[in-house]
Parts: structure tokens; sequence; C-alpha cells
């Protein structure tokens, strides 16, 4: 057999210099005893992080896999003429920094006896916000703790799946309390191997190497998750080594945040995780999603490139999210280098290049991947629920919502206009010649149901669909879901990127707005109004297209933090759009009942029938919706005045068999408005294919000329 000769396109890594320094020929003991330490080590971390998995099996792997993808990262970023400079020591360092950085990753059966006994585990359940799988098992283990407290000690046996599912939320929810603060838990670890091996730290040297090694490189291990760059700057930038040489602490603590950064590629979950394990939280599905999305992770000296194709928008703004951190971290690292750099490297950070992103195959912006609502947000908010504003409006989003679309609609009139040929004729009176007909705003009332924790939205469109539902409906969510459709200018790029500008108002002396009659003029309110359909959702969607050519689906969502929320963009093909086929905007907002329930109370409840009967309906919440949509019906009534559009209202529902709302809005018929009332017979329709409509048009006159929209 030949010898074996060493490749020379196979790159110079770090464990591989330090073990040049054991093997050359004036290598010292230190240099020995750094190398084998460290070997001893290696094996022990590989054992200890296998149990990362069953710690957090939800988790991308944080195994020895992840370890060595981080040094690899690292090694990319150096290059093989840093590599050679590096001390002994800094080598040590390094690789003792990686592999220990996600040992808080390791949940022991101690920890979690003793986490169900802490008072912030219990305030962490009570508060769990997000992730709507976590919120599920938070209930389950908050349920079945006051069972077991009002049992008061008397045995009673329940089912082994209730056992399994309080399995279950222990286990997700205890990886998802101790992932915040994990880099934390790994030094915390290595300190007590230092101070007492214990049966955990018997297996782990320190093989006479000065104790003050083992807390620097705990030191960098717990900074590798902090997004104050403060923290890596506490540490020394240069301390004394093992071998007559130096360590850095600072330079070791920003390649970790880098290298780990950077492992973005699409092997980092287990390939069976989702056949071996039962209701994975949402985000760690939305993560799985985010590493399968890597089409393209270059690095080397000179510069990063990441390009991802995401099949969800929630995966795309994760991608964002990791590349803006990373983008932190050369940010920060770049202005303090002269602090960090070991003064005998010539190493410069690598330039990060644009992120390319795609959603579907289809190209994206990166400022409407990352479109979140402004931190002012959340003063705006405060205003909102505090009564200063929109004081005693009950559905107050229905109105803002109503007056954009007569906005859009508005602009779109005019854009019309202007290339009419009785505008290139001279004519200057658009009402005269341009129909205000062609731009109705449609309104829509469904009632609804959500199955509980699903996303699913199931139309009540007659008693028989409703009834079989069965079960699945028994613990549901009941609502309305409010669809608003205007055929105006739609959202475009630059409007969504206004609607994150909390308050910004329309320019009337922007061409081609400049010209408009006074009557046709938008409000130019769009900020805050839009933002007040977070009073009444979480979350709500539009559907948009723009004469330019764009068209997207925009999914609006508040994070629950202080107010601050994000819009999620998806591009949409013409030939897939089936909501909007001509230009304009629809907006779908579910309302719930229990959302709403605060707006109806000490109001009266019967609105003619006493739609609460069991004559009528069954559960209550399904009354309570038919409350809720007739109420907003009529706040359309109190709020719509002098109309320049034709508004058409429908209440979708298999109450309408017997025609339980024209009873109800005929009882009410006093309360409705001359200037939505043509007649009896206009105003009340009903069939069997749409259910009850209420179309309402009136061209105020004055002196030949219709007015503007009121309300």
């Amino acid at each position: 057999m030949g010898e074996y000769k060493d490749h020379e396109n196979i790159a110079l890594t770090i464990e591989g210099q330090l073990e040049t320094y054991k093997s050359c020929r004036n290598s010292t003991d230190r240099h020995r005893c750094l190398w084998h330490a460290w070997n001893h080590n290696k094996r022990w971390l590989v054992l200890l992080l296998e149990w990362a998995m069953p710690s957090m099996p939800s988790y991308s792997k944080h195994d020895a896999s992840h370890a060595e993808a981080v040094l690899h990262n690292i090694e990319m970023l150096l290059g093989e003429k840093e590599i050679k400079k590096l001390s002994a020591s800094d080598c040590f360092l390094i690789l003792h920094v990686v592999y220990i950085h996600d040992i808080g990753m390791c949940i022991t059966d101690q920890y979690r006896e003793n986490l169900m006994k802490r008072e912030d585990f219990r305030d962490f359940l009570k508060n769990c916000q997000g992730d709507i799988k976590l919120r599920e098992y938070a209930e389950i283990l908050l349920a079945h703790c006051r069972e077991l407290e009002e049992q008061a000690g008397r045995m009673k046996f329940t089912p082994l799946q209730t056992k399994l599912k309080v399995y279950q939320a222990v286990i997700y929810l205890v990886a998802e309390f101790r992932r915040k603060d994990h880099s934390q838990e790994s030094q915390k670890i290595l300190s007590g191997w230092i101070k007492d091996n214990g049966d955990l730290g018997a297996g782990f040297s320190t093989s006479g190497i000065p104790s003050r090694f083992f807390e620097t490189i705990g030191a960098c291990a717990s900074v590798h998750t902090s997004s104050d760059f403060g923290d890596i700057m506490k540490l020394s930038k240069q301390d004394g080594g093992y071998a007559q040489d130096y360590m850095h602490p600072r330079f070791a603590a920003v390649l970790l945040q880098l290298g780990d950064a950077l492992d973005l590629d699409n092997d980092r979950f287990h390939p069976l995780m989702k056949e071996f394990l039962n209701g994975i939280p949402e985000m760690s599905s939305l993560h799985f999603g985010k590493h399968k999305s890597i089409r393209r992770l270059r690095i080397n000296p000179r510069k990063i490139s990441i390009h991802a194709d995401c099949e969800k928008a929630e995966e795309l703004r994760l991608v964002q999210r990791e590349y803006e951190g990373i983008r932190a971290i050369l940010k920060d690292a770049t202005f303090h280098w002269s602090a960090i750099c070991p003064e005998e490297l010539g190493m410069v950070l690598p330039e990060l290049e644009p992120l390319r992103l795609q959603l579907n195959g289809k190209s994206i912006e990166e400022s409407l991947a990352n479109a979140k609502f402004e931190i002012q947000q959340a003063k705006a908010f405060n205003l909102l629920k505090g009564s200063n504003i929109y004081r005693n409006e009950r559905f107050v989003f229905l109105r803002e919502i109503f007056q954009n679309a007569v906005d859009a609609s508005k602009k779109e009139y005019w854009l019309e206009w202007l290339g009419s040929r009785w505008r290139k004729e001279g004519i200057e009176q658009c009402e005269d010649y341009l129909s205000p007909y062609a731009y109705p705003i449609e309104i829509e009332f469904h009632l609804a149901v959500r199955e509980k924790y699903g996303k699913e939205i199931s139309l009540l469109d007659s008693r028989e669909e409703y009834e079989q539902y069965g079960e699945r409906i028994k613990n549901g969510i009941f609502g309305v879901i409010v669809k608003m459709t205007d055929y105006g200018t739609g959202i475009s790029k630059s409007d969504i990127l206004e609607i994150t500008k909390v308050g910004s108002t329309y320019n009337k002396d922007r061409k081609p707005w400049k010209d408009m009659p006074s009557w046709l003029q938008p409000t130019g309110e769009f900020g805050i109004g839009l933002q007040t359909v977070f009073l009444v959702a979480d979350s709500f969607t539009a559907q948009t297209n723009v004469r330019n050519g764009e068209r997207y689906k925009l999914e609006f969502h508040e994070t629950g933090e202080k107010g601050n929320g994000f819009i999620n963009v998806t591009p949409v093909d013409e030939a897939d759009d089936t909501a909007m086929k001509s230009f304009g905007t629809c907006f779908e907002i579910f309302v719930t009942v229990e959302k709403i329930r605060e707006i109806l109370a000490g109001q009266e409840s019967g609105i003619g029938g006493d739609p609460f009967s069991e004559a009528h309906t069954s559960p209550r919440e399904l009354a309570e919706a038919r409350e809720i949509a007739v109420r907003m019906f009529l706040y359309l009534n109190e709020i719509i005045g002098e109309k320049l559009f034709p508004v058409r209202v429908s209440i979708f529902d298999f109450q309408k068999e017997n025609n339980f709302y024209k009873k109800v809005l005929m009882k009410r018929k006093m309360q409705l408005k001359p200037a939505i009332i043509i007649d009896k017979t206009d105003i009340f329709q009903l069939d069997n294919q749409n259910g009850f409509t209420m179309t309402a048009f009136n061209m105020a006159e004055k002196k030949g000329k219709a007015h503007g929209c009121g309300g």
C-alpha cells in the first residue's frame, strides 16, 4: 500500500491548523496539550449534542452537523491564507466556541422537572403569543394544571390520549422557553463543568489548561444570539494564550455569529421530522420551508451571496430577517474591525451582495418582502383604542375602508376621464359625460365559522351545509366575513410602502390630482384609517390590481407587540387572479363574535323576530354573528351620505330562506336614511342566489352636477 499524501486542492481547516502546531518540529508540550484536549472534548461534545434533537424535536438540527456547518462557514470567510495566521490558542478557542455555543439546546429531565415549579414558566404559558399551535399547547397544559388543582388530591384517571397531548405540550413549550436563552445556558453549563464536572461534565477535559480559557469560551458562546453588538465589544480584544501566543475573544465571537447566521442551507432539518412528529409548531414549519427555499449560498473572503425561492410569504419574511441579521453583524463588525481583528491578520470582512428573493418562482423586491409597520404605529393604536379618536364609533373600520374605496374610485374615475375623448375635445364637465355607474362599491357580509386553531373559514350558505359540519364547528369561532370591493386605482408598490407610514396623506398638488375638481378630490387619509381594522381582527387580506400591471395579494398581520405588524406581499399573475379581473381592490376581514362582544355590550339585542330564539338559530354564537351583520349594515346606513358611486350591500346566510333579513330591516325602515333609499322595491331585493341585497344610489343634483361622496 502506498502512503497517503496531502491533496493540494483540499483547503486547510482550523482543526488542521491546530494539528499542524502539534506536529511541527518546534512544537511544545502546550501545543500538543491543546490538540489532545480538543480531540477529547470534541468527542464528548458530539455525544452531548446528540440530545439537542430529542430536546427540541421540531427545531432545525443543532447537533454536531450544525457545529460542523458553522465551522465550515467560518473557514470559508477566513480563507486558507488567514487560517494559517491563526495562533494555536485562537484555533482552540474558535473550535470550542463553535461546538459549545448550542449545548444549551440539550434539555435534561431535571431541568424540565424544575421548570414545572417556576412562576416565570407559568407566566410564559399564560402570555404565549404568536404561534397558533404553541397557544393550543399552552391551553392544554394550563387546563391540565387546573384539573389537577381542582382534584385536590382525589384520584381521577383521564384517557391516555389526553396524557399524550400533555406530553407533546411539555416537550414543545419547554423547548420554546429554553430556546430564547439557550446561549446563556450554554455558558452556565460550561461554567458548571469547570467548577464541578458532575455526570455531564465527566468527559470534558481541561488538561491543566487555565480555567480562564474555558470561561472565555463560555462568554463568547453566550453572546451568539445577542442583537446588541455592544455585548461582543465587552469581551477583550486580546488575551494571553496558552502556547506562547495570544487569543482574541471578540474575533471568535464575531466569527461565531456570522458562521451561525450563515447556516442557512437546505439540509438543516431532519428529513424524517414530519413523519415522526405530530402537531409541529407553525414557526418550525416555516423555518423548515425557509431552509428548503435556499437556492444559492456562496461564502468566500470577498463576497456572500444568498438566493431563495420560497413557497410562502412568511418563509420569505424569515429569509429576509436572516439576511438583515447578517447585514447588521457585518455593519457593526466593520465599524469596530480595528478593535476586533488580530493585528497579525490582514483579513477584511466580505461584501454582502443584494438578496435575491423569489416567491414560487416570481421575483419580489426586498422592500416588499419586508413591508412592516413602523414603531410609531404603537402611538396610533393607543389613540385608536383610547377614544380620543373615533369616539362612539362602533364599527369605525367599516367607515375607513369604505372611504378608502371611495377615494380609490374617485382617482380611477379621474384617470379614466383624463384619457377619454371628451377630455381631449376640451370638455371640462366630466360628471356630465362619464357615468359613475362603472365604479360601484360592493360590500358583502358572509356569516362564517372558523375551526378552532384552524385557518380555514367555512361559509354558511345553506342550512344543509351548516348542519353537515357537525362536530367540526362545535368549538369553532363564529363571526362575519366582511368583503369590500372597489373598482378604483388599486394598491401599488409605492402605496404599500406608504401604508407602513402611519398617517401618510394624499397630496392634492401631485400630478395627476392637482386639476381634480374640489368635489372629486379624495380625503387623503390612508395610514391610520386602514389600521382601524386591527381593532376587530388580528389579520386581514386584500387582493389588488393596478393600472400599471401590478397585482398583489396582501396579508396584514398584527404581531401583538405594541401594535406593530407586517404585510405579506405576494405577486399574482393575471391568469391566476380570480378575485380582481378589473382594476381595484377587495378587502376581506373576518370579524369574530369574540372581538365584537365589547361593542355590543349594553345595547339592545332584539332586531326583529328575536334572532336569539331557537326558531331562528343554534348555537347562540351564530345568532350573535347575525346581530353583528345587521348592526354593521345599519352602521353603513348611518355613515353613507350623498353618493357619487353606487353602493351594493349583501348579506349571505341560510336565514335568507325565511326572509329573515328583509323582516329585520323592514322593522327598522324608519331609521334608514332617505339618501340611500330609492324606493321600497329597490331597497329590499331577495333571491335564492344572492340572499338579501341593498343597492344604494343617489345622484344629488346641483345645477346639473353630481356631488362627491359623503360619509
